[in-house]
Order: C-alpha cells, then structure tokens, then sequence
C-alpha cells in the first residue's frame, strides 16, 4: 500500500507536484520525520517505531480496514485493488525505512531503481489487522 507521492517502491520514479502537495503524504513526511528522525539516529529497535506512529495515521489504517472510501482516495492504490471484490484488507502492512536517492550514473542506470531503501531493523515490518481496528458501519463513508 504505497501514498501517492511518498517513496514507496524503489523502482517507482520520484512524484514531483509543485506548487502544490497531497497533503496526506506532506503530513505524513513532515510527521514520520519530524517524530521519527530521532529513532533513527539513535538506532533505535524498530517497535520504537511502532509506537510513536502519528494519531492521523492511526486513524488512517484504521478508515482502511473499515472499507472507507474516502480515505481510500487517498491512497496511491485505485479502490479497486485496495478494496478487491469490494471488501476491505484484512490487514495492512506498515514498515519504516529510509530513502535516498540512487546515484544516476550508476546504480540507477543499472537497476533501474529509483531509491536506495535502508529499513531502520531487520523486524521492523508489522502487520495491522481488522481485530479491533474497525469502525463502526455508520462511520465509514461509502461511495454512491
């Protein structure tokens, strides 16, 4: 589940909007970042990470799990991949890395990938189920 503009997968070229940002994903860099950076420098064990996710995230995967089809435009997944046959993810998979950029001249020009990503653990992807994570019916937006 990639943002629209965020690094996600490395092969996927850089997102470039300008004046103008999808203000989930500026959120979402400025918060991570913001909040995060210190983990990261501290080589901090990745449930740090976990634990300090920002409210607005929270709150994110959970619209998700609930099938919300507002959030889901959100997202830089079309609704119908995200929500296949109409139903919601039984989870959602949240990891924390660090991106740069490849060089050009060498390993992008080979691999063709984008970004060099550097997870902050070896465990540190964790996985986010429906248990105790949904809205109730009348709190998720539907699509007409």
């Amino acid at each position: 589940l990639d943002f629209k503009c965020l690094p996600g997968d490395p092969m996927r070229r850089p997102c470039l909007m300008s004046p103008y940002h999808y203000r989930l994903d500026w959120e979402t860099w400025i918060h991570v970042t913001a909040s995060l950076e210190e983990l990261w420098t501290q080589r901090a064990p990745a449930s740090a990470y976990h634990e300090q996710i920002p409210d607005f995230l929270q709150a994110l995967v959970v619209k998700l799990l609930s099938g919300d089809d507002d959030v889901a435009g959100l997202m830089g997944v079309p609704r119908r991949e995200l929500y296949k046959g109409g139903e919601p993810p039984s989870a959602i998979s949240i990891d924390f890395a660090s991106y740069t950029f490849t060089d050009i001249a060498k390993e992008q020009k080979d691999s063709g990938a984008w970004w060099n990503v550097q997870p902050v653990a070896s465990n540190s992807l964790r996985a986010y189920s429906k248990k105790g994570n949904t809205l109730p019916a009348e709190q998720v937006r539907k699509s007409p």
